[in-house]
């Protein structure tokens, strides 16, 4: 029994290659892709400045829905703003055809800043008495008790039944 595992012997012909059925063309050998041009210092610099911008807006999108209520307006405003520079981020990734994992995190950061924008426009929209009278009860709460209190009062305002 021979070695299925030994290299061919050189010295045996080679069986023909099977041809392709008639009417098919051969396939094509695949291209080669062209190497991804490098991007230049400027380039790198104002997608890097972007990149940070819109993370510094999303974070702010994030503390401005936590401030008390009157300022707690502005919490869409930044989000929206938020979302528009980092759109502006992601063509630019885009556009220099940045290879990694910069897009997926970039729209990864869109969508939670779309759900933060869209639950800080809820929240001041449709509960703004609920917050307003949350606020109140929780400034005068000493005790935990009290603000156990304030707690359940809030779910029970913005519960879809209470």
């Amino acid at each position: 029994m021979s070695n299925p595992y030994a290299p061919p012997d050189p010295s045996k012909p080679r069986p023909p290659r099977p041809q392709p059925p008639a009417g098919r063309r051969p396939s094509q050998p695949p291209r080669p892709r062209p190497e991804p041009r490098q991007p230049t210092p400027e380039e790198v610099r104002g997608v890097t400045t972007s990149v940070m911008l819109f993370g510094a807006l999303m974070m702010g999108t994030l503390l401005a829905g936590s401030l008390p209520i009157p300022w707690q307006v502005a919490a869409p405003f930044v989000g929206l703003l938020s979302l528009w520079y980092g759109f502006r981020a992601l063509l630019r990734v885009r556009r220099l055809q940045w290879r990694g994992m910069l897009t997926p995190m970039l729209v990864a950061g869109l969508l939670l800043t779309m759900m933060t924008t869209m639950s800080a426009t809820t929240r001041v929209t449709l509960f703004w008495d609920e917050q307003t009278a949350y606020q109140r009860c929780s400034e005068r709460a000493i005790t935990i008790a009290a603000q156990e209190r304030c707690d359940r009062e809030y779910r029970e305002a913005i519960s879809p039944g209470g």
